[in-house]
């Protein structure tokens, strides 16, 4: 095993930077881009970044965004305690406010009215 740790590190530069158009779809979602922007923004496919999110995050683009949506929420409410979370809901794109409970649920493992 360590021989062929040894020739790898010899013959094949491993290197700890993010691929540009991982860092590119990143900084995308961070402005909340949509999918079709996103493609138009990079020059790579929809299946690349997702394979890019996979191995390197270890999760897909969609779910990275589901994650960002739920913490902008509970960000939101924590500065708006009295939010109607219903307007909350429709305010961050959830379909209604069942579901963005169920978003809470499953990422963050609280409700919204006890955020």
């Amino acid at each position: 095993m360590k021989l062929l740790q040894r020739w790898l590190s010899r013959h094949f530069r491993l290197t700890k930077s993010i691929p540009r158009p991982l860092k590119q779809a990143l900084e995308s979602f961070n402005e909340n881009a949509t999918p079709g922007v996103l493609n138009e923004q990079i020059s790579v496919s929809q299946r690349h970044v997702e394979r890019l999110f996979k191995h390197w995050m270890e999760m897909t683009p969609k779910h990275y965004q589901r994650i960002r949506l739920v913490k902008r929420a509970i960000d939101y409410i924590r500065e708006h305690s009295r939010a109607n979370l219903a307007e909350v809901a429709h305010q961050f794109g959830f379909s209604d406010q069942a579901h963005m409970t169920r978003e809470f649920r499953a990422i963050a493992r609280i409700t919204p009215g006890k955020v």
